[in-house]
C-alpha cells in the first residue's frame, strides 16, 4: 500500500474543487486530441510523482474522461495563472501606494 503523501493546502483546496466539480476539463476524444497536441508546442518533460498524486490524477481523469497528462497540465496551468493573476495584482496595489505618496508631496 502506498504511503499517503502530505497535501499542501492549495493542492487540498485544488483536490476540494475538483471534487465539487468547480473546474471544468476539455471533453475531446483522442483522436481530437492528438490533434491538439500534434499543433501544440508544449515541451515535453519528466517529472516524479508520488504515487498517491499520480493515482488520484489518474482517477479524476477517468471521471471525466481525459488523459491524465492533460489533467495534470490543466491544473499547472491554472496554477501558473492565478499566481501570474495574484503578481499583478500585487504589482498594482504597489503602484497605486506609489502614486498616492506621489500626490500627497
Amino acid at each position: 500500500m502506498a504511503k499517503k503523501t502530505k497535501l499542501t493546502a492549495k493542492e487540498e483546496q485544488i483536490e476540494n474543487q475538483i471534487a465539487q466539480g468547480e473546474w471544468r476539463f476539455a471533453k475531446l476524444s483522442h483522436k481530437e486530441l492528438a490533434a491538439v497536441l500534434k499543433e501544440s508546442k508544449d515541451s515535453r518533460i519528466n517529472l516524479r510523482l508520488s504515487p498517491t498524486v499520480l493515482e488520484f490524477y489518474k482517477r479524476e481523469a477517468e471521471r471525466v474522461r481525459i488523459p491524465y497528462q492533460t489533467l495534470i497540465n490543466q491544473v499547472l496551468e491554472r496554477f501558473a495563472m492565478n499566481a501570474e493573476i495574484n503578481s499583478l495584482e500585487s504589482i498594482n496595489k504597489r503602484l497605486d501606494s506609489i502614486e498616492s505618496l506621489l500626490k500627497n508631496r
